[in-house]
């Protein structure tokens, strides 16, 4: 994670915030979890990427001031005990995953368990202004949350990595 605070309850709590005044990323364990973590956000909204080169670049804006999550492609169980801390603190979770039938897949996880997740750029209207990618192969799934994008890249044929559109995702992040 990347900028999410955590309210001071304890030394661990306190500990990770040093990380976040740093513009550090930090990678979450399991065992952090063994006494309730409650993350906060200034403006209530919370980023969260699939790709943790998204949260590098991220790290490396000096305007990114939105917390940002990262999945590390299909999340771990730290990971979704965060997400979860996340929205019993209210606070409302921005996804966005690659543009293949993976990401998908992954997506749909998050969303399953995750029912608040909302699509951040990842959705049909997204996915037909871009331009380049590559072929997409695989086994199509349908997206839970956007009924038309499976058959819109169906159609096209184009799969597209987060990296490819790290530049706006990071305007996002600085608005």
């Amino acid at each position: 994670t990347l900028g999410l605070r955590f309210a001071p309850d304890d030394d661990l709590s306190r500990g990770l915030n040093a990380f976040m005044d740093t513009r550090a990323p930090v990678r979450l364990l399991l065992r952090y979890f063994r006494t309730p973590l409650r993350p906060v956000a200034t403006s209530g909204v919370v980023f969260v990427c699939e790709n943790p080169a998204v949260l590098e670049a991220a790290a490396d804006a000096p305007d990114a001031r939105h917390p940002l999550i990262c999945t590390e492609g299909q999340p771990s169980l730290a990971c979704m005990r965060l997400l979860q801390a996340c929205t019993e603190q209210g606070l409302e979770l921005r996804y966005h995953g690659d543009f293949d039938w993976g990401g998908i897949r992954i997506a749909n996880y998050l969303k399953r368990h995750i029912p608040r997740l909302e699509p951040w750029r990842y959705e049909t209207r997204d996915y037909l202004a871009l331009q380049g990618g590559h072929d997409l192969t695989g086994t199509p799934v349908a997206a839970d949350w956007d009924c038309k994008l499976a058959p819109g890249m169906q159609a096209s044929g184009r799969a597209y990595h987060e990296e490819q559109i790290v530049d706006t995702l990071l305007k996002d992040l600085s608005a």
